[in-house]
């Protein structure tokens, strides 16, 4: 693999303030800075309409948090869920942005910081995420990590059944029993 220099995206600042802009959270302002970075330091990638470009890319954040097995205690494990569903809600119906594959290795524990306002819990991979905008999900397509998937969207055969924020919800209740009674390794042992 050969990586190119790395890139300095926009943060959520640096976003042009619209209207449109103040009812969005910093989560969605955020992602869409982001496709906007990507955009523009790219910009021999096709743009004609029914072409499809499909770019192989490898992003790094850091600090990237730790897993949602490395919680403290209790407290910290539901406030982590509860910010997932938040940044969940944040991005459906502010951005119109459906997840899709909700599981336990893509909800993560950020950094501390001394922010009270600070999210607690975050969801990362993006890369099979649906936007609403386009219309429905396409039919057949069943995406995501089968352990955490909604039982609908395992049915993804099945006729008029497209994906919705159900599912989505239904794969986090999953994750949710999933954690409460799988242990966790303590102390390495």
């Amino acid at each position: 693999l050969i990586f190119g220099p790395p890139q300095q995206f926009k943060d959520t600042e640096a976003v042009e303030q619209t209207a449109e802009s103040d009812k969005m959270s910093a989560a969605v302002i955020g992602a869409r800075a982001l496709l906007e970075t990507f955009e523009e330091n790219r910009p021999n990638l096709p743009k004609s309409p029914g072409y499809r470009s499909t770019v192989f890319s490898c992003l790094i954040i850091s600090p990237p948090g730790t897993s949602i097995f490395e919680y403290d205690n209790l407290r910290q494990l539901l406030e982590v869920f509860r910010d997932a569903i938040k940044a969940h809600r944040s991005l459906y119906q502010q951005g119109g942005i459906l997840h899709r594959d909700i599981a336990a290795s893509n909800i993560i524990i950020p950094p501390p910081t001394t922010s009270a306002d600070s999210p607690k819990g975050m969801l990362i991979d993006f890369d099979t995420a649906w936007d609403t905008t386009r219309g429905p999900t396409p039919q057949g397509s069943m995406v995501g990590t089968s352990p955490f998937m909604a039982i609908g969207a395992l049915e993804a055969h099945v006729p008029n059944n497209p994906r919705t924020y159900r599912h989505d919800l239904e794969s986090l209740f999953y994750v949710f029993i999933f954690i409460a009674i799988c242990p966790r390794e303590e102390d390495g042992t």
